[in-house]
């Protein structure tokens, strides 16, 4: 694939035309005798027998031969088939209609519900009435959120057919819902991508097309489709965010001919997008396999080796505060396999929580791994834990250490007393995620690990360091939550000018990411502040420092990534250049679920983003060429710490300089056939070869 088609948020959208206008499809309609469903021009015919209701934005709207003005408030939405279902129900509140957009589909007009809209039809007979028999549904719309959001629903729930944007057991998925049990048939949601959903419901059998093709079926009861509702639940729930431009019912199954015949008309009039191409993608934790129920909470780091850490709390049954353990893998070659599972740490009775991990780059323990985390009485979280660092039902902190690459691994210390304050407060969180180490200015060498601590729903961010390589450990005062809100969840970056940021999830507070600025090395903190760049549904995200101008990179680069949405769905990377002040760059990582997550760096032409996926399904490690990701704009690949330095001529022992040391060595093995003497290779260390060392004596550049 090309570099621009990986790039930003709608990398690698197509117009989707050309794969249904076939020949085989016309002449699939010629010899059926049913072209009637559509008129000689490839509209849709209003008068076709099983057509029950048809609703397009650019005709009908509020009772109009054509559109209305962009911005109008949507009050009926009239039926272009012979039928005249019209929608002509709206709320009596004026900010819960609707709004006509006269562009809101790829240049094409729409109908746009904001989240707290809705427009329908009762089930009398003298308005929408009851479909009884099988139907189908093909629709046209853009959601802006996969957040569960109804594209269409029954108005009553006496019988239901629905089409929605996830369920909490599928987020981020087409859900089609016949009346009985929910039926998810799959196919990701691509959010602010115009999409073609075709519906089919017949007793016992159901499928579900999303831009022609088929993403699954189902096979359960179906009820009637009692009245007609677009853009939220029956019962107003599960509003939708997005828009919706057209909509065709049918009171019959369409056969295939039939339904390419309506999706083939709806290509030619509106520019579909087909989401971009996946990402490389790897599976390193997945829940049910290698004796965990579930995994969760992932935190990520790269040694200085090149060798990756990835963390996980292993799962017994699933709960926030069940049977866990934190578990890990490794992987060397920069994440495309991984070891077998690995215990960091059981504690019988106990759950575990929070992974949090850094590696001491410099300094006392310089090399070693710490992995930070809580414990508490297993069954018994956040809000069930008291005050104080002693007795059983507490929240506990515990630290771990490795010094061969996380081999093996330390007995566990208990740092509870050294990270949290010891009256009011019940519970603290680690990260979760990945801890710092300073590098710039008077504390360079300390060890930040972020934290936010209780009581449930009274949350706080705050820093812990250490200034001895995590032998022990002491804690910052906290960030005030201000009128920004409420953030609890937090990692925390260095920036260039030495200062730090933090970035924390919203507990409360507008669904933006939550910043706050430390200029005294994570002792005190500024109020919590808005980044209303980064939209956050409540969720943890991860964030680094991909390059610093110290290693000689020639700028500073911040890598965030999170939810790009209202619900954890819809993974983004976003790229800084000014230490996260603002966001100029930022790219897709994955369309479907996606929750906690951490960006982690894998060499100079990629990094990786390990995140949640697929309502927790599994923990993965999406890879991602660095050049493809600023649409070919930035490629640090010749900076800094990437450019590998020639060598330096006449440095035997690698000291970086060319000194008597040196010349003891040539002198060693002086008339010698080979060696690293041999500066000129021409097989004998000679004249020659000293020459060269003692014209580049003194220190190496």
């Amino acid at each position: 694939m090309s570099r621009a088609d990986r790039s930003d948020g709608n990398a690698g959208t197509r117009a989707f035309k050309s794969s249904l206008i076939t020949s085989a499809l016309v002449a699939a309609i010629t010899s059926t005798g049913f072209g009637d469903i559509v008129l000689p021009d490839g509209t849709p015919d209003p008068a076709f027998t099983n057509l029950y209701a048809w609703w397009r934005a650019d005709v009908g709207v509020n009772a109009q031969a054509g559109a209305p003005a962009d911005g109008t408030t949507v009050t009926r939405w009239e039926d272009s088939s012979i039928r005249n279902h019209d929608l002509a129900r709206v709320s009596a509140t004026l900010t819960q209609r609707p709004t006509f957009r006269a562009s809101v589909a790829n240049g094409a007009p729409g109908v746009e519900f904001d989240g707290n809209d809705y427009l329908w039809s009762a089930n009398t007979a003298a308005e929408f009435s009851v479909i009884s028999t099988a139907r189908t549904v093909i629709c046209v719309a853009r959601p802006t959120s996969a957040n569960g959001g109804y594209i269409f629903d029954s108005s009553s729930s006496a019988g239901r057919t629905a089409l929605l944007t996830g369920e909490l057991a599928t987020p981020a998925q087409w859900v089609l819902y016949p009346g009985a049990t929910p039926t998810t048939l799959g196919g990701a949601v691509f959010e602010s991508g115009v999409s073609l959903i075709s519906c089919t419901v017949s007793a016992g059998a159901q499928t579900l097309h999303v831009n022609g093709a088929l993403v699954g079926t189902g096979t359960i009861a179906m009820q009637n489709m009692s009245g007609a509702m677009l853009g939220s639940r029956y019962n107003l729930a599960n509003p939708l965010t997005g828009s919706i431009s057209e909509v065709l019912i049918f009171d019959k199954a369409l056969s295939d001919a039939e339904r390419l015949s309506i999706e083939t008309y709806i290509a030619q009039k509106y520019v579909i997008d087909t989401p971009p191409p996946p990402l490389p993608m790897v599976d390193v934790f997945v829940s049910g396999q290698e004796g965990y129920n579930t995994y969760r909470i992932p935190a990520i780091m790269q040694l200085e080796s090149g060798r990756l850490l990835a963390f996980a709390e292993g799962r017994g049954s699933g709960a926030d505060n069940g049977i866990n353990d934190i578990v890990m893998k490794s992987s060397d070659d920069l994440g495309t396999t991984w070891s077998p599972l690995a215990l960091v740490d059981d504690q019988p009775g106990r759950s575990l929580n929070n992974p949090c991990v850094v590696e001491v780059r410099t300094g006392i323990h310089a090399g070693r791994a710490i992995a930070m985390y809580q414990s508490y009485p297993t069954g018994c979280g956040e809000s069930c834990v008291v005050p104080g660092n002693k007795g059983t039902n507490i929240c506990r902190t515990f630290v771990k250490f490795s010094d061969d690459g996380g081999a093996t691994w330390s007995s566990a210390v208990d740092v509870t007393a050294s990270v949290k304050r010891p009256t009011i407060v019940t519970s603290v969180a680690s990260g979760p995620g990945i801890g710092i180490q300073l590098r710039h200015g008077k504390h360079a060498g300390r060890i930040i690990m972020p934290f936010n601590q209780g009581p449930y729903g009274v949350w706080a961010c705050y820093a812990v360091y250490s200034d001895d390589g995590g032998d022990t450990w002491q804690y910052g005062e906290v960030a005030a939550n201000g009128s920004a809100g409420t953030g609890n969840e937090v990692q925390m970056v260095e920036r260039a000018d030495g200062s730090l940021m933090l970035n924390s999830r919203q507990f409360s507070g507008g669904g933006w990411r939550k910043t706050a600025i430390s200029t005294d090395a994570g002792l005190t903190w500024s109020a919590l502040a808005n980044d209303d760049e980064l939209p956050d549904p409540s969720c943890m995200a991860g964030l680094i420092a991909l390059t610093d101008p110290l290693d000689g990179f020639a700028q500073s680069r911040l890598i965030f990534c999170g939810p790009n949405a209202t619900a954890r769905t819809n993974g983004f990377a976003w790229l800084s250049y000014d230490g996260g002040l603002t966001w100029p760059r930022k790219a897709r990582v994955y369309i479907g679920a996606f929750a906690y997550s951490l960006p982690v760096p894998l060499d100079c032409d990629r990094f990786g983003v390990f995140f949640e996926k697929d309502g927790y399904t599994r923990i993965s490690l999406a890879l991602i060429d660095f050049t493809d990701f600023t649409a070919g704009t930035d490629d640090f690949s010749n900076e800094g710490s990437c450019v590998i330095a020639p060598p330096c001529t006449g440095d035997l022992n690698g000291d970086s300089n060319v000194d008597a040391a040196d010349l003891a060595g040539m002198l060693g093995s002086w008339g010698l056939a080979s060696g690293a003497a041999d500066l000129n290779g021409d097989g004998i260390v000679d004249a020659a070869d000293l020459a060269a060392l003692l014209d580049a004596w003194g220190p190496c550049f």
